[in-house]
């Protein structure tokens, strides 16, 4: 009982460590802050073991995401079905490139919505889910969560 909850304790922490060093960045350098993210921490911290918690998954379901949300947006144009296009395609090329990333089905509705550039994809969009990925991966490490996760399965 006891060590559910310290480990419990851990996944808090590094939950928000790991979502609190996105936040930072973001508001330091003034760009948008993906709420998605937040869903990506909530999978990273709570089940890394989930084949969506995986680093390709987090960082390419975004990325791939927000590419199809930018193009969507700049090619089809401001309707109700564009924006389900977007998030269709989304879903269909994180199936297909085996990077399934639920969360990231809203980051190519952001990108569609919001008219960014190509540079959303690097920045915020790459920048924040690699720095998620890692600070995930360090915590982990340092609470060794992933052995005490897999014992508790």
């Amino acid at each position: 009982m006891m060590e559910d909850v310290l480990r419990r304790i851990k996944l808090y922490i590094g939950a928000f460590i790991g979502f609190g060093a996105v936040v930072y960045i973001s508001f330091s350098s003034n760009h948008i802050l993906l709420a998605p993210l937040a869903a990506s921490a909530c999978i990273l911290f709570a089940v890394p073991e989930s084949q969506f918690a995986r680093a390709k998954n987090v960082i390419f379901g975004h990325m791939l995401s927000a590419a199809i949300g930018v193009t969507a947006g700049s090619a089809l144009g401001e309707h109700w079905w564009a924006a389900a296009i977007c998030v269709t395609l989304a879903v269909a090329v994180m199936d297909v490139t085996d990077t399934m990333h639920p969360p990231a089905a809203a980051t190519s509705l952001i990108a569609f919505a919001t008219e960014h550039g190509y540079y959303f994809i690097l920045s915020p969009v790459a920048s924040d889910s690699v720095l998620l990925v890692a600070t995930a991966y360090i915590v982990r490490i340092i609470f060794c969560l992933c052995r005490e996760n897999k014992k508790h399965e």
